[in-house]
């Protein structure tokens, strides 16, 4: 009975083994009522076993989708809000992503700012940092929070920023 727990087990890890088994299931089940001249019924005993091994996989393959559904869904939205979340910057997010798009290709660590001449603290850097995070514009640097950089979104809005610059001057 083990190689029976080691089938289920095959079968639930496999997405590509499931698929091929719920197709062949369905094959075996509806095709001899399609073309009853060319394969016979199966008898009850194997139509039982063919049928109970086609609705798990086929359930199986439908939870999947589901989950891959939601997941796809859930980044989609999160996606939407970030760049909504994004349209609406501070002043200092603005300057601060500008800085950062001078440079893009490396981390920058904000401690290198002269806060004794600059109008604002490093706890509002800071928090800058942690909001721009938030709207997908921004890495923190796990290891080191004061090390910051552009994330892809960061970059394509640092980019918008300096067209317009360039427009405006």
């Amino acid at each position: 009975m083990n190689w029976v727990s080691e089938i289920f087990k095959n079968v639930t890890v496999s997405k590509t083994l499931t698929g091929a088994c719920c197709i062949t299931g369905l094959a075996l089940l509806i095709t001899p009522t399609i073309f009853p001249n060319i394969l016979e019924s199966l008898p009850k005993a194997w139509a039982t076993v063919v049928l109970g091994v086609t609705v798990f996989s086929g359930c199986l393959q439908v939870f999947w989708g589901l989950s891959y559904s939601k997941i796809a869904i859930l980044a989609l939205l999160s996606d939407k809000a970030q760049k909504a979340r994004s349209k609406n910057l501070s002043k200092l997010e603005l300057s601060l992503i500008n800085q950062l798009g001078e440079v893009v290709d490396e981390w920058w660590d904000i401690r290198n700012i002269n806060y004794s001449s600059a109008p604002f603290t490093k706890l509002e850097i800071l928090e800058a940092c942690r909001v721009l995070e938030g709207k997908g514009l921004l890495k923190i640097n796990s290891f080191h929070e004061t090390k910051v950089r552009l994330s892809s979104n960061g970059r394509i809005k640092a980019l918008e920023l300096q067209k317009e610059s360039a427009v405006s001057n």
